[in-house]
């Protein structure tokens, strides 16, 4: 088994600007970066990015790296694993032990807003899909492009939150899928959540049933919260004393933010100009937490997540009818599975996590962490690169 290395590279101060594009941050930093692009089966154009501390892509140690793909969570993006630079983000760590690492980013993120007819700023049907779409769409045809880069036959995956969400979705829709990963790291995963405390989902499920409350106080498309929700929102933030900027990114009252989150971090991910998500995918969570069933979302047909493209394929339409309204058969993930909990996280009760691993065949060992309070803290603990990202680092290794 081998142990987790510290960085070589010492971070630039002066590498971090607001609003500045990933693929300059992490050049800054002397790590060689590309820039890929995934199209999904019904148009969207998806940044992959790819990140290694070989300056050479051509050299022969970099072909045989083990393959890794990190998978943001709910709002987030591949900023996620960059942020405190070689020092503390994931994806240096994983880098610098010898990895050859992708970020991968869904529809509606920062690096997921091209389309090949539709418009962001001007086509709400841009917005009008949930993570089912994400997990049946985006991530298989992310993971197909990465094995055709590097010529592997199989990969690895860490996801954060909603990024388990969608590999589930995947794994057990398209259970083919399964053979192309050797094993997973699943960070404060979001699939069961009927005792979600999550004050936002809760109050979404209570208004569920009231179309006007949705779009004043979610958003219409676009998750868009109202100044009455945010204010909501934010009152917990403000008493831990968290700097203004933190409390109201779209970000953080989604995922939330803790004593033990680095405020500098936090602030690089909010200056990372993150997107929020759609509203579908708030009510899609939401109707999981009120029925308690891990299942495709409950759409009526005049609020279909039909595809945003004429040209989508056949076979997507065919996989959401077999999936109908029953629940993802998560029999069918036979990846090898690691569980990172936070017990504290209001998105999840520990009943629900013991449901989840009921239904998954082959969960590895699970690891708690009392001390945060938040899954958000598995990255942006100020801590968390030592207790947490050395940990992945030793189960990829093994």
């Amino acid at each position: 088994m081998g142990s987790a290395i510290s960085s070589p590279h010492k971070r630039n101060t002066n590498s971090y600007q607001e609003n500045a594009n990933i693929t300059e941050l992490i050049k800054r930093e002397n790590y060689h970066v590309e820039n890929h692009t995934v199209l999904t089966p019904d148009g969207y154009l998806l940044d992959l990015i790819r990140l290694s501390n070989e300056t050479h892509e051509n050299d022969e140690e970099q072909k045989n790296k083990p393959v890794i793909l990190l998978m943001h969570g709910l709002s987030g993006s591949a900023h996620d694993f960059v942020a405190g630079g070689p020092t503390h983000g994931l994806a240096y760590q994983l880098a610098d032990n010898g990895f050859d690492v992708f970020l991968g980013n869904a529809r509606g993120s920062r690096y997921g807003l091209r389309h090949l007819h539709l418009n962001p700023q001007k086509d709400g049907h841009f917005w009008r899909y949930c993570w089912h779409d994400i997990g049946i769409r985006d991530l298989p045809a992310i993971v197909d492009k990465i094995l055709k880069i590097t010529s592997k036959t199989q990969i690895s995956y860490v996801g954060h939150n909603q990024g388990n969400t969608i590999f589930y979705v995947m794994a057990s829709i398209k259970p083919e899928y399964n053979a192309k990963v050797s094993k997973m790291v699943a960070l404060g995963p979001l699939v069961y959540i009927q005792h979600s405390q999550h004050p936002l989902i809760k109050q979404i499920v209570q208004n569920q049933d009231s179309n006007s409350w949705i779009v004043k106080n979610i958003g219409q498309h676009e998750f868009s919260p109202s100044n009455d929700v945010v204010a909501e929102q934010q009152n917990q933030c403000f008493s831990n004393g968290i700097d203004r900027r933190i409390c109201e990114n779209n970000y953080f009252i989604l995922n939330h933010i803790s004593r033990k989150t680095d405020q500098n971090l936090a602030l690089e991910i909010v200056e990372s100009k993150p997107r929020g998500c759609t509203t579908k995918q708030l009510l899609h969570y939401a109707q999981i937490m009120q029925t308690g069933r891990f299942a495709p979302y409950a759409t009526s047909d005049d609020d279909s997540s039909a595809s945003s493209d004429d040209e989508s394929d056949s076979e997507s339409s065919q996989e959401e009818n077999i999936a109908d309204q029953n629940e993802y058969s998560l029999e069918r993930v036979t990846v090898p599975h690691y569980i990172f909990d936070v017990p504290q996280d209001d998105w999840y009760s520990a009943k629900d996590l013991d449901k989840l691993k009921s239904r998954l065949p082959f969960v590895e060992k699970v690891y708690e962490f009392p001390q945060y309070s938040s899954n958000v803290d598995l990255l942006l603990a100020e801590d968390a690169h030592h207790g947490v990202h050395e940990k992945i680092v030793e189960i990829l290794k093994k």
